[in-house]
């Protein structure tokens, strides 16, 4: 006969560690892990919830205490799979639905439990609630899987289907012995080795929901360095050249002008001559810093070349990013970067164009961008007149 406390407190440590485990990850890469948490909060609660059904092996005593935090612990977890797998394949949860089915189950268990005691009662509603709760989540993940198929994914769905067969083969075995449930359920291996495979592929199901998030997350990182600059954080020449496009497009069907304003730094070639690249790099992350601390929301700042930025600003007008031109450049010229016993004093000239056509491109506008940015650097205060594009 199979030692169920043994399979339990082996499941207790296995859903901890797992879900230690991925806490430890969602700390270091907590950007990438979209949906991550709640599948490490679900092994945590699994770990509890397994550890509390083994109490009722160690004395009769803690009975109640075990039902009470086991059947939290295992309904709490499978509502917690379902939030974070909906997440990570981009579907909606139906966290409605799946708090009420499991909530009522709870509740249900309770009920039968202390004011009605009854075995087969008690089991049949857990079994119910968590059969809904898993079919809710195996219907996203397939919807998902029409548009994008992995091999995490599609293990993930072979383990569903097996813990919905594990349930609905325990539920029917509990209609099947209804009238004699209480001697079955002692007497009979079967039910130690169903709640073995829901136990089973729970763990296993959030092993593979790891193993998606690690996907996923590569994905992610994959697409953040191809539209990222990697030294200063800020959205690169790519990212910058659609943010434009669309900001024209908007402007154009809105009636509105869209401006933009171009940075670039004086004689940043002989930081990286005099100081080295090291120095060159800080000045590029504290020039990053200066023009964040001038910047309101809704303005994208992004990188620009070696040596340049670009501020996208939507909905503006060239009198706009005039204002702005000037005061990027006068935080930059009082802002010096600290460098052991003595300061870097940095200059920067700044141009702008502003267009509200419908036929313009982004590269028209940058180009108008780059003219009033060759006027800057011909000024002595480093500031051009407006490019309205006609």
């Amino acid at each position: 006969m199979l030692d169920l406390n043994s399979i339990l407190f082996s499941v207790t440590l296995v859903s901890l560690c797992m879900g230690l485990m991925l806490h430890v990850f969602i700390r270091s890469f907590q950007p990438l892990m979209r949906g991550a948490r709640p599948i490490a909060w679900s092994s945590i609660v699994l770990g509890f919830g397994t550890a509390a059904l083994a109490l009722r092996g160690i004395s009769p005593d803690l009975l109640p205490v075990s039902i009470v935090l086991g059947n939290l612990g295992t309904l709490l977890s499978q509502g917690l799979v379902h939030v974070g797998l909906c997440r990570l394949v981009d579907r909606h949860t139906r966290l409605p639905y799946v708090a009420g089915v499991l909530g009522t189950s709870y509740l249900g268990a309770i009920w039968y439990t202390f004011a009605m005691p009854s075995l087969f009662a008690r089991v049949a509603i857990l079994s119910a609630g968590l059969i809904v709760a898993v079919g809710l989540t195996i219907w996203e993940l397939y919807c998902s899987m029409r548009l994008r198929k992995s091999l995490a994914t599609m293990g993930l769905l072979v383990v569903l289907s097996i813990l919905q067969t594990s349930l609905i083969l325990r539920a029917v075995l509990t209609w099947l012995h209804r009238d004699g449930y209480d001697a079955y359920f002692a007497d009979s291996p079967m039910q130690a080795i169903t709640l073995m495979g829901v136990l089973l592929s729970l763990v296993l199901g959030i092993l593979l929901c790891m193993m998606l998030i690690g996907e996923r997350a590569l994905v992610r990182l994959r697409e953040s360095a191809r539209r990222e600059d990697l030294l200063t954080g800020l959205p690169n020449r790519m990212a910058a050249d659609e943010a434009v496009e669309a900001a024209l497009q908007n402007g154009a069907e809105q009636g509105r002008p869209t401006t933009v304003v171009r940075i670039d730094l004086d004689n940043f070639r002989q930081f990286n001559d005099w100081y080295g690249h090291d120095v060159g790099d800080a000045v590029l992350r504290h020039v990053t810093e200066c023009i964040r601390r001038v910047l309101r929301r809704g303005r994208l700042l992004a990188r620009w070349g070696g040596k340049g930025y670009i501020v996208v600003m939507p909905d503006s007008d060239g009198e706009a990013g005039a204002g702005l031109a000037r005061d990027i450049v006068l935080e930059i010229s009082l802002s010096p970067l600290a460098l052991g016993h003595f300061d870097i004093e940095i200059a920067a000239c700044a141009g702008v164009a502003s267009s509200r056509r419908s036929e313009s491109t982004s590269d028209a506008v940058m180009l108008a961008a780059e003219a009033a940015l060759d006027s800057a650097r011909r000024n002595p205060d480093g500031l051009a007149k407006v490019r309205e594009i006609d």
